[in-house]
């Protein structure tokens, strides 16, 4: 709710609980566990919520993402490759803040996505 155009927080009556202090209250469950990776999405959603996550970021620290995955390449190559390989989000997130940022066409990061695995290195 929007009181004079700032965000309003509602909680609950005095006397009620919510589901967090349910938890601190009940040992066996514990306090709700956030992911750090965010929300699960649906694996066909996926690519689109990458996209959208990766536009949204500010352009310093998109490029501090790719500043820093080159030093990751440059100090450990092998390591670098079994990380992209175990996350493939993550090299897809590289790829789109490449288009982004205009290093790679998106014309050939389509073409780089429809290889068969035949053809990759």
């Amino acid at each position: 709710i929007e009181f004079n155009g700032r965000p309003l927080r509602i909680g609950p009556a005095a006397g009620e609980q919510n589901s967090a202090e349910i938890a601190l209250t009940n040992p066996t469950t514990g306090p709700p566990q956030e992911s750090p990776y965010g929300d699960k999405v649906e694996p066909s959603e996926a690519p689109e919520v990458i996209s959208q996550a990766v536009a949204s970021l500010p352009p310093e620290q998109m490029y501090e993402l790719m500043r820093s995955m080159k030093v990751c390449i440059d100090n450990n190559p092998y390591e670098a490759r079994n990380m992209l390989l175990q996350n493939p989000q993550l090299a897809y997130a590289l790829l789109q803040a490449q288009i982004v940022m205009k290093i790679v066409d998106p014309k050939v990061a389509i073409a780089m996505l429809n290889r068969s695995n035949e053809q990759i290195p």
